[in-house]
């Protein structure tokens, strides 16, 4: 089981006739996942790096608020009381790594999916979402596209910074 992000390209696909006339291809998409896979790392690197703690809770970095943990868990689990959500082991952060076996990064002519491995990653995304889009990131990611696809078509360095 794993968990994914998908970023649907059809409505690129319906605009193909004029791409082909600007000499844009659809691979030059499959072409620049790379990118855009780096760029969703990084994003959500920084969401784990900056998570709110477990006693108080709080909104995560994109803004989608994360609960805390109930009392009983933190009895359970005193070893969490100041921690931050979502980072007990950092094996969930690291396996949505580019470079991680754990992390899952399929791209085709429709789309770009970006996920983790971890058998309770869809557990932890639906109870605190770590992995989403929002306004920056897809203006990041847009941005990423427009410059490969009409500069350069060659991968160039990511940098992405957290607004």
């Amino acid at each position: 089981m794993s968990f994914k992000v998908k970023m649907d390209a059809s409505k690129i696909e319906s605009v193909n006739e004029d791409l082909k006339k600007m000499g844009i291809r659809s691979k030059d998409f499959q072409e620049a996942a790379p990118g855009v896979f780096k760029i969703l790392e990084e994003d959500v690197q920084y969401r784990f790096k900056t998570a709110p703690t477990t006693v108080v809770g709080g909104e995560s970095y994109g803004g989608i608020i994360w609960k805390p943990l109930t009392a009983t868990s933190l009895k359970m689990n005193p070893q969490r009381v100041g921690g931050q959500l979502l980072n007990d082991t950092g094996t969930l952060r690291e396996s949505l790594t580019t470079t991680s076996p754990y992390s899952e990064q399929i791209v085709d002519k429709r789309k770009i999916r970006f996920g983790s491995k971890v058998p309770y990653a869809e557990k932890n995304q639906k109870s605190r979402p770590f992995v989403y889009w929002h306004a920056y990131l897809v203006e990041q990611v847009a941005t990423y596209l427009l410059e490969y696809i009409t500069v350069n078509k060659q991968s160039k360095s990511i940098i992405y910074q957290p607004k």
